[in-house]
């Protein structure tokens, strides 16, 4: 499940933007 992971870093990035 590394793609959750993924996410949550692609999520992380978007809010930090």
């Amino acid at each position: 499940m590394e793609y959750i992971y993924v996410c949550l870093f692609c999520h992380w990035v978007t809010s930090r933007t």
